[in-house]
């Protein structure tokens, strides 16, 4: 795996001048949000060009003010032309291999800014054509699997597949964690992150079984399956592994998990609705 190359301009400065960098950029972080409130959208600008010329704050202490910047857009033209310009410098070290967790970070705010998600992915391929940027590509790829997956990309994602595996497991663990040993928060807060963590887990991770499946590593498919189920065998679960399973052709599967629903659920119109996405020529397998 290549080796990640970073920018921590950090380290070159002494703490008293990356104290004071950081004083007056907040000082013209706070001036730009006034001026926006009232609407001096030029000065805002300049405003804010000032405080992302300090890649002290920018790369490593600060993230994008996302709203502030669509508004800017929304209301002075001059605005887009100055943002893209930061995606497109950002854009540069990215496919020269350099990157950090606050870099790729502002550069999606960036691209979310402009209405181009798109980028992501087309910077991507571009970086899988160049030599030795592994761990970028790495790091893009945790933001992009889950699009690449819906568009039945499967082999994009092939290498990182075990990974993925283990995050299903992983999830699980740390909510049967969070169930048995809760930590000190208030009952309350326990039923909201109990339920924020099922929900990730019933609708997000089959996903990861379809993944498996597409890349027809069965086996892997089948622990994915079960872990999830082990933790929420309803409705929705088993509607999203069979609707995994239709869009990989594995109509086997599909028709062992909507029987297994059928004996274990009352309703199941999730269930339903996946199966009616399978070709007519596999429809008698669901009756």
């Amino acid at each position: 795996m290549a080796r990640k190359r970073s920018i921590d301009i950090r380290e070159k400065q002494r703490p008293e001048e990356r104290l004071q960098c950081e004083s007056s950029a907040m000082q013209e972080f706070s001036q730009a949000k006034e001026l926006l409130k009232q609407k001096k959208y030029k000065e805002a600008l300049k405003k804010f060009k000032f405080v992302y010329s300090q890649p002290v704050v920018l790369h490593h202490d600060w993230s994008l003010p996302e709203s502030e910047l669509k508004t800017l857009i929304r209301h002075y033209a001059p605005a887009e032309r100055v943002i893209r310009k930061w995606r497109n410098d950002k854009e540069k070290l990215i496919l020269r291999g350099i990157s950090d967790l606050a870099l790729l970070r502002d550069w999606r705010s960036l691209n979310s800014c402009l209405k181009e998600s798109n980028r992501t992915e087309i910077v991507f391929y571009k970086l899988k054509r160049l030599p030795e940027n592994e761990d970028v590509i790495e790091s893009i790829l945790w933001e992009l699997w889950r699009k690449l997956a819906k568009s039945k990309k499967y082999h994009e994602i092939g290498k990182y597949l075990r990974t993925l595996a283990w995050l299903v497991f992983l999830h699980v663990s740390e909510y049967e964690s969070q169930r048995l040993f809760p930590r000190n928060e208030s009952h309350e807060f326990q039923q909201m992150e109990l339920q924020r963590m099922i929900e990730e887990i019933a609708t997000e991770d089959p996903l990861v079984y379809e993944v498996a499946l597409g890349l027809e590593s069965t086996e892997v498919a089948e622990h994915i399956c079960r872990k999830i189920l082990s933790l929420e065998a309803s409705d929705r679960t088993y509607g999203k592994l069979i609707m995994g399973a239709v869009r990989t052709k594995h109509f086997d599967e599909a028709q062992r998990l909507y029987s297994e629903a059928r004996e274990i659920l009352k309703r199941y119109p999730l269930c339903k609705n996946a199966v009616r996405k399978a070709p007519k020529c596999e429809a008698h397998r669901f009756k």
